[in-house]
């Protein structure tokens, strides 16, 4: 009996730790295939680098789904542009900078604020059309013109500042370039969706 015990016992471990040890291989499966997939549809993008160290965090919810990514990437350049507003705000305060730099940041406000309004316009329209904004053209075409518009608005910033800039406003164009190339990504990513994307 004791015997039989010990033999159940050993099965049931033996069982358990298969099973474990097959659900931390299919694990490791699913996230080199999204890394796969991440890897593949960033390298067609302008700043490939860019795009697969800004959307890795968001890897497990982007699976291997063209909407999801690009929606992620629309809510990366959602926070870097917000960053930058916030950081171009608190430097229209800043008595250290050239008049230069001065008329540069004041220009920026207005310019990075309708950046993040139409970003974040943009985001909402892909949140409430999850699902259908494949099929839906005239949202997607609505989505990409408010995306574009916002890296218009980037750039604009962004030439406002013709180097050799002092470390506050050097600081604010960087920032800026950086949410230029995550939401250049954005766009890029964007017109993957095709018919059937899911």
């Amino acid at each position: 009996m004791n015997v039989l015990k010990v033999v159940s016992i050993t099965t049931i471990f033996t069982l358990f730790l298969t099973a474990v040890l097959c659900g931390k291989t299919d694990a490791a499966r699913l996230r080199a295939s999204n890394s796969n997939f991440l890897d593949r549809m960033c390298a067609k993008t302008t700043y490939p680098q860019v795009c697969v160290s800004s959307l890795s965090p968001y890897i497990s919810t982007i699976q291997n789904s063209t909407v999801h990514l690009a929606r992620a990437s629309v809510s990366v350049s959602v926070d870097t542009a917000q960053s930058a507003l916030t950081l171009v705000t608190r430097l229209t305060s800043n008595t250290g900078l050239t008049p230069a730099e001065a008329s540069a940041v004041r220009d920026c406000v207005p310019t990075m604020g309708d950046c993040v309004m139409v970003l974040q316009k943009a985001l909402d329209t892909m949140v409430t059309t999850e699902g259908k904004l494949a099929g839906d053209w005239m949202q997607m075409d609505n989505v990409k013109t408010w995306v574009s518009a916002a890296l218009t608005d980037e750039n604009t910033c962004a030439l406002g500042f013709t180097g050799g800039e002092k470390a506050a406003a050097k600081v604010l164009k960087k920032k800026v370039n950086d949410a230029m190339q995550r939401t250049s990504n954005a766009l890029a990513l964007l017109a993957m969706i095709g018919p059937g994307s899911t």
